[in-house]
């Protein structure tokens, strides 16, 4: 006879897995029962005989003594066995050791096991953030990093110990460098003393002028298309070369502007600070001029009548003030060329560009030629070269998104048709704003997408901050990212939305992951505390250009640069100022914990 088990019965008896394989013709529930068949004789045997003999008996298992449990047919304590702490099979790794049930390091709090020795890898040099790292004549270990150790009265400025008060390219601060004609005495760019034949109206040296300014050489260079004249009896003066025949105009573009209603009617703008220059027939540039407040240049020239010449307009600058270039993914730079004309007594040359001729590049020219007004003041020599890279119709390739790149201090803006920033002055901005952390201040942002969710906190005060930093250039308060027709991204920093994005945990550590735009609405309600606004941007600024760039760096959070350090420095550097701020509006109502610890750092 055969006996039918059910699948129920089979898996009671410690079945781990039933695989049945279907027979072709099996039906629908033939696998809910599996069949044995058995001896017909041993089936039919009577229930109640005496069971046969299968082996020796198996011995009853030894219970544990209280407090053990068996593991692998030992009896331990999984409160203090390393190789079976808290459970059975956890076993602790090496270098730890089990309490209540939990693995620990063998070494006290602060320390770590390198190679059986306890080791603080804050401080240690053979041991510098990591078992066997060690660190090179020199250096000392801080805080886990390897760093250059100065002596008194030097300063550790890019892996060299310099005397920040006589440092030419180093005076007063790291990296900030003295002016051609200016030397470094006691931390302060300064002329040379006056000599016999520097006076207070000054004189001509080669394209700049030279004055004495409280017993010390001043010298001021003539702007871009100027030159140094002196006439009888007048002070020298940088003025455009002069001709008796001249061609003026106005330089204007297509622009479409943003604003937090949406995207508004297009108009034609004024290309102000735009270098002109007067070519001649065999390309060589005559001279030389920028374009005023109202897009308006003049250019004075003595070229006979009847030659030809064209107007070029070129968006690139390389002064005392600017050095930037837009351009596109060939690397030439953008310039715009009027037809040839013979030259007469006076000419008049317009230049106006349309959508369609890239007037995006003249707007993103105008954007970053403001940013650089806006940095000018915190500059003490002729800023870092910028490239601006932008293409219309052109994707930058990273999901449609502008960023910059800085090793080789590049601002990509993408072009796309479906997104083109080159009319957003809040993302050039943004971006410029990175070129600020990368030049003039310090950042440990590792980049990559982002989206406003609580992130990495150096990446949320390196992109928070920028936003920030596009806000001051910008004036405004909305960071605005539009498309053709309508806008993608509308942020106010002074209203960041109350939710739990735009908060922090109280019950977690001053490093735990943090949103960008809390970062950029509390660096914004710390610049409204007051209506002082000169006061306000110069209180960032000497954070973000000075406090931040200290070496060594006063890292209390996260480790690289984060919304502590610029708290701890904005605390530091301004007595204290808008400590109420920061308690109302990130402690009390984002619930950051901040500790306000920023005097052990504070120096």
């Amino acid at each position: 006879m055969r006996r039918r088990l059910s699948l129920f019965a089979l898996l009671a008896a410690g079945c781990s897995r039933v695989v049945s394989p279907a027979a072709p013709d099996a039906a629908p529930d033939a696998a809910s029962d599996v069949t044995l068949a058995e001896d017909d004789a041993d089936a039919d045997a009577d229930t109640d005989a005496p069971a046969k003999d299968v082996g020796p008996d198996v011995p009853a298992v030894e219970p544990c003594a209280d407090g053990l449990t068996r593991c692998d047919d030992v009896c331990v304590d999984r409160d203090a066995s390393p190789a079976h702490c808290g459970a059975c099979g956890n076993a602790c790794a090496t270098g730890e050791r089990c309490e209540a049930g939990a693995c620990a390091s063998i070494c006290p709090a602060g320390q770590t096991d390198c190679d059986g020795a306890c080791r603080d890898l804050s401080g240690d040099r053979a041991n510098c953030g990591a078992c066997g790292s060690l660190c090179s004549t020199g250096q000392s270990c801080v805080e886990g990093a390897c760093v250059l150790v100065c002596a008194a009265g030097r300063s550790n400025c890019g892996g060299r110990c310099v005397d920040l008060m006589t440092a030419g390219d180093n005076c007063g601060a790291c990296e900030r460098r003295c002016a051609t004609g200016t030397r470094c005495m006691a931390g302060v760019c300064r002329g040379d003393p006056c000599g016999p034949t520097d006076t207070a109206a000054g004189r001509c040296d080669g394209n700049a002028v030279v004055r004495c300014v409280d017993g010390a050489v001043a010298r001021e260079a003539c702007g871009f298309g100027e030159v140094c004249a002196q006439a009888a009896g007048a002070a020298p003066a940088c003025a455009p070369p002069t001709g008796p025949r001249r061609v003026t105009g106005r330089v204007t573009f297509q622009l479409r502007p943003v604003g937090p209603s949406g995207v508004m009617s297009a108009r034609m703008d004024p290309l102000v600070g735009a270098p002109v220059e007067l070519i001649d027939a065999m390309g060589r540039v005559v001279v030389q001029a920028l374009t005023d407040e109202a897009g308006a240049y003049a250019l004075g020239h003595a070229e006979p009548d009847g030659a030809m010449l064209r107007v070029r307009v070129t968006l690139g600058r390389g002064d005392a003030h600017y050095n930037f270039v837009v351009r596109d993914y060939m690397n030439a730079a953008y310039a715009f060329t009027t037809a040839p004309f013979a030259v007469t007594a006076a000419d008049a040359r317009d230049v106006a560009i349309p959508f369609e001729g890239n007037s995006g590049a003249a707007a993103i020219y105008t954007s970053v030629r403001r940013a650089f007004d806006f940095l000018e003041p915190y500059l003490t020599a002729r800023p870092a070269a910028l490239y601006v890279t932008w293409q219309r119709g052109r994707a930058t390739g990273t999901m449609n998104s502008s960023y910059f790149v800085g090793a080789s201090s590049t601002m990509f803006i993408n072009g796309s048709e479906a997104d083109p920033d080159e009319f957003d002055p809040s993302v050039i901005s943004h971006e410029f704003g990175h070129y600020v952390q990368r030049w003039y201040s310090r950042t440990s942002n590792p980049g990559g997408p982002h989206d406003g969710r609580p992130a990495d906190p150096n990446l949320a005060f390196g992109e928070g901050g920028a936003s920030f930093l596009g806000s001051l250039i910008t004036g405004s308060r909305y960071y605005i990212d539009a498309g053709v027709t309508r806008l993608r991204i509308l942020q106010d920093l002074q209203s960041i939305p109350f939710n739990r994005a735009y908060a922090a945990d109280p019950a977690q550590p001053i490093e735990q992951p943090l949103s960008e735009w809390l970062v950029a609405g509390t660096q914004y309600a710390m610049f409204r505390a007051s209506t002082d606004t000169d006061q306000q941007v110069g209180r960032a600024m000497r954070v973000l250009t000075g406090y931040l760039r200290r070496n060594p760096y006063p890292d209390r959070g996260e480790v690289g640069v984060d919304l502590v350090e610029y708290l701890d420095g904005y605390l530091c550097v301004n007595a204290g100022a808008e400590r109420a701020t920061i308690m109302s509006y990130l402690v009390t109502q984002r619930r950051f914990p901040y500790d306000f610890g920023y005097m052990a750092v504070c120096r």
